[in-house]
C-alpha cells in the first residue's frame, strides 16, 4: 500500500546521531537505543564497531511494526491510527493523543498521562508525529544485528503493547552472544513508580560496569559480560591451567563451590568442554596473571 508520507531513511538517522557523537567529541562510548532507537542503534553499531563498548535495547525491536507480516484487520487498524495522528494530533481535545498515552504507558496515574498529553502536543506537528510514526515502523536491521561484535542487553516489559515482548525477543536472538531480560510491566515507558524501574537500573548497572574493576578486555559479547565476579576470577584460574583444587585453595573456596561456578559458566558461555573454555576465555583477554581478589 502506498503511503503519501515522506520516507525518512535510517541511513539519515544514523547521520544525525554521528553528527550528535562528532559534536561531542566521543571517541569510544556506551549507547542505549530505545524503540525506535534501537534500530538506530543497531545500524551506528554495525557502521562504527570500534566507537561502540557496550549496547543496552530498552522497548526496542529489530523490525517496525509494518514489517511484520499482519492481517487484514491489522493492517487497516494501522493505517486508522496513522491517519488519526495526521488529523487529531494538534486538536486542543487530548482525546486523541490519549490513545498513544494509554498504548506507551497504561498503569500511568492520571498526573502522569495529563502531562504526556500535554508534552505530545508541545514536541511534534501533526505532520510530523505522523511522518515519524509512519517512518520508525518501516525500519528493518534484521540483516545488520548479526553483525554486531559487542556485547549487547536487550530489556523489553512484558506487557508492552506499542513494542510487543516478541519483538524485543527477535532482536535479542539476532545479535550474537546478547542477553534478554524481560520486565514484569505493562508499560513501553517504565514509571519510577514501578517496582521494575529498580531492577532496569541494577541490571543496567551491572551490564555497563561489568569488568571495569579487573581490567579484563573481552573482544566479544560472547557470553563473557554474564559472567559474575567470582565467576570471572574462576574462568581467569581456569585459563591460567589451574585444577580445581588449585582454584579452590587459591580463592578460598571449597571445591564444591568451584564446581558450581565451572558449571555456571560452561552454560553462560554455551561450552562443553575445559579445552574449549581455556581457548575462548584466552582469546577474551583471561589467564594472564591478574590478580583476583579473595572475597566472596
Amino acid at each position: 500500500i502506498r503511503h503519501p508520507f515522506i520516507k525518512s531513511t535510517l541511513n539519515e538517522w544514523v547521520t544525525d546521531l554521528e553528527t550528535v557523537v562528532d559534536t561531542l567529541g566521543l571517541k569510544e562510548f556506551d549507547l542505549l537505543g530505545s524503540c525506535q532507537g534501537g534500530a538506530i542503534a543497531v545500524a551506528y553499531a554495525v557502521k562504527h564497531p570500534e566507537r561502540i563498548r557496550r549496547l543496552v535495547f530498552f522497548g526496542a525491536y529489530a523490525r517496525g511494526r509494518l514489517e511484520h507480516k499482519r492481517s487484514p484487520d491489522q493492517i487497516e487498524l494501522d493505517a486508522s491510527i496513522l491517519n488519526m495522528v495526521k488529523l487529531g494530533w494538534g486538536r486542543n481535545n487530548p482525546a486523541f493523543r490519549q490513545i498513544f498515552t494509554t498504548l506507551l504507558m497504561p498503569d500511568a496515574s492520571e498526573e502522569q498521562r495529563n502531562w504526556f498529553n500535554e508534552i505530545q502536543q508541545k514536541i511534534s506537528t501533526p505532520e510530523n508525529a505522523s511522518h515519524f510514526l509512519y517512518n520508525s515502523q518501516t525500519l528493518d536491521v534484521t540483516k545488520l544485528a548479526p553483525q554486531i561484535k559487542c556485547p549487547a542487553l536487550v530489556m523489553h516489559c512484558a506487557g508492552d503493547a506499542m513494542v510487543p515482548l516478541r519483538d524485543g525477543r527477535e532482536l535479542a536472538s539476532l545479535i550474537p552472544g546478547a542477553r534478554f531480560i524481560p520486565l514484569a510491566s505493562n508499560n513501553h515507558i517504565l514509571l519510577e513508580s514501578e517496582p521494575e524501574w529498580s531492577r532496569f537500573k541494577e541490571e543496567l548497572h551491572n551490564f555497563l560496569n561489568a569488568n571495569a574493576s579487573n581490567g579484563k578486555v573481552h573482544k566479544t559479547g560472547d557470553g563473557f559480560y554474564c559472567l559474575t565476579p567470582r565467576e570471572e576470577d574462576v574462568l581467569d584460574l581456569i585459563a591460567q591451567g589451574k585444577s580445581n583444587a588449585e582454584i579452590a585453595r587459591q580463592l578460598y573456596i571449597s571445591p564444591k563451590t568451584v564446581r558450581n561456578h565451572i558449571t555456571n559458566i560452561f552454560s553462560k558461555l554455551n561450552v562443553k568442554r575445559r579445552a574449549e573454555v581455556i581457548v575462548r576465555a584466552r582469546d577474551a583477554g583471561f589467564g594472564h596473571n591478574k590478580v583476583i581478589s579473595n572475597g566472596t
